[in-house]
């Protein structure tokens, strides 16, 4: 407990709790749009007051120098292997200590972040017994894909229903995928949440201008994981066929299938006119420069690179690939669906495409997925699932603390409830404050006791 007399004598009494521990569970750091959402999400709940966690199966993956430098200095980063083998071999491998992690932190909530960590974020806390934990899981592409053969599809649905039967909630990043869900799986159709995901910066709607190829070369864009989920050989076939002689296509991203991606642009004879740069982090520059952007895949959940391309006001042709794939094409100027992927088709829908004037009125379509809307929208979800109880109580609004503030003793808070202690005055005195290693308190200037030096800490009135 903490209490203080105010300049006015009056006798304000607070007592310090510890922040709810939030972990985000992740295989690795790598190059797609789950695990970048992931650093925008874990900066945001950090932000929001909860005391955050990205708790990496392995380390070295291909974006996780780039991600990281995204980080709040709030977020730990947390990791249970230095290298990594293989996805199916780490989760199992990595489970014992990912358990022990769990029984020694004890988080108030989990979040699998995205359908590959789903099974194994549960099954681990199943066995942390941990029975006051939250379990939250992300559905970020189909549960059932349409490659699949039938004893893959019901593999993989009696799989998710079971772990489904785990979580306390799960979230889907559109309402028409929340409906398709709550239909395949009846048992927990009242668990599935919409949540927005949040994937434009404010730096995509930027007008810088990509210099690779020159304003006079119309730029086809496709950006993502270079993988057989893409069909990208799709789209290089096509562009071989496509009429305007100075178009010139733009493949971002890494990943198996560079080889024969690049042996196929060789044997059409496109080294001149087809680029594949890899990983890049300057993308917004690219989605600025294209004409036109491409999405070829096989399936998706919500794909961030489609909203990405919109904030930049550039047109999207993509397969109906994803749920609310047609919704966002019919909204968009300039942007359809890809009804067939022969190349000759896609080909002509690109010419087409080439053939219009650059839309303007995208930009707006995407700011629903904003950063700050796509974390306030988590923010929410999670604050329905784990109630602030270290937050205000009895209709007393942040602005409570903000009062104190302005009275001389000495509390410093941001509408997120944290903040510092100031060294204290004449007046102020503490007794009986907690030791749990749950507590997370950080002084300013105040060195006694040391061991509450750097950690993180919640106010609020008694």
């Amino acid at each position: 407990m903490v209490s203080a007399t105010a300049e006015h004598h009056v006798r304000v009494v607070y007592r310090v709790m510890a922040a709810e521990k939030v972990v985000l569970t992740v295989h690795t750091l790598g190059q797609g749009g789950t695990d970048r959402v992931c650093t925008h999400l874990a900066n945001g709940i950090a932000a929001a007051g909860f005391d955050t966690e990205i708790l990496l199966f392995c380390r070295g993956g291909g974006g996780e120098q780039a991600l990281t430098s995204l980080l709040d200095s709030r977020v730990r980063l947390t990791s249970l292997s230095t290298r990594s083998l293989s996805r199916p071999l780490d989760l199992v491998s990595k489970l014992p200590a990912y358990v022990r992690h769990l029984i020694h932190a004890r988080p108030q909530c989990v979040i699998s972040t995205g359908n590959n960590m789903s099974w194994v974020t549960a099954l681990g806390v199943k066995l942390s017994g941990l029975s006051d934990c939250a379990l939250i899981m992300k559905t970020t592409n189909p549960i059932v894909r349409p490659t699949d053969w039938w004893l893959k599809r019901a593999f993989r649905s009696a799989g998710y229903r079971r772990a489904f039967s785990a979580a306390d909630a799960i979230w889907a990043l559109s309402q028409a995928e929340t409906e398709q869900l709550r239909a395949a799986f009846p048992t927990t159709a009242e668990r599935f949440q919409t949540v927005i995901n949040p994937y434009v910066t404010r730096s995509m709607v930027s007008r810088a201008r990509c210099p690779s190829h020159g304003d006079d070369a119309p730029l086809v864009l496709a950006v993502g994981r270079l993988s057989s989920q893409k069909r990208l050989e799709r789209l290089i076939r096509a562009f071989a066929l496509v009429r305007n002689p100075h178009a010139r296509l733009a493949i971002l991203g890494d990943g198996p299938d560079r080889a024969p991606l690049e042996q196929l642009v060789e044997q059409l004879g496109l080294e001149d006119r087809v680029i594949m740069p890899g990983f890049v982090t300057d993308i917004e520059r690219w989605y600025a420069r294209a004409r036109l952007f491409v999405l070829p895949s096989v399936y998706e959940g919500l794909p961030a690179v489609v909203l990405e391309a919109m904030a930049a006001n550039c047109p999207v042709l993509t397969t109906d690939c994803f749920p609310l794939a047609r919704e966002l094409a019919s909204a968009g100027d300039g942007c359809a669906i890809i009804e067939t992927v022969d190349p000759p088709e896609l080909a002509a829908l690109i010419d087409k495409s080439l053939s219009r004037a650059r839309p303007t009125g995208l930009r707006e379509l995407a700011d629903r997925y904003s950063i700050e809307s796509g974390v306030a929208s988590h923010v929410a979800a999670l604050r329905r699932l784990i109630p602030l109880e270290n937050g205000p109580r009895n209709g007393h609004a942040s602005d409570s603390l903000q009062e104190v503030e302005a009275c001389p003793p000495l509390i410093a808070a941001r509408s997120s409830m944290s903040g510092s202690i100031r060294r204290p005055q004449a007046g102020f005195r503490t007794a009986s404050i907690p030791s749990s290693r749950d507590i997370d308190i950080s002084i300013d200037g105040w060195s006694d006791p040391p061991s509450w030096q750097n950690h993180r800490w919640r106010l609020m009135p008694r």
